[in-house]
């Protein structure tokens, strides 16, 4: 079984930024705890894989990877909620 490389960077290095910006960001999101920088690697890799792994894909598969980079830049801007662990 083999990961994909869409950077270039290789398989490994791959797969470790995939798990950081897939489970590892948004756990941290979910708990709100460092919410703004949690954000971030979620935003990058759903970019990825918007534009680079389904850059040939129609909109309709592309379009739940843009639903969720706009959701993570939302939480960049707008920071977290009253009710996280960065408020408190």
């Amino acid at each position: 079984m083999e990961f994909a490389n869409p950077l270039g960077i290789g398989q490994g290095p791959s797969l470790f930024l995939a798990v950081i910006g897939e489970f590892v960001a948004p756990l941290l999101l979910i708990i709100g705890y460092k919410t703004r920088f949690a954000a971030i690697p979620a935003l990058i890799t759903m970019l990825v894989a918007a534009v680079i792994v389904h850059s040939a894909d129609p909109f309709g598969t592309q379009e739940k990877a843009w639903l969720y980079a706009v959701i993570f830049m939302t939480i960049i801007l707008l920071g977290p909620g009253k009710f996280s662990l960065d408020k408190k």
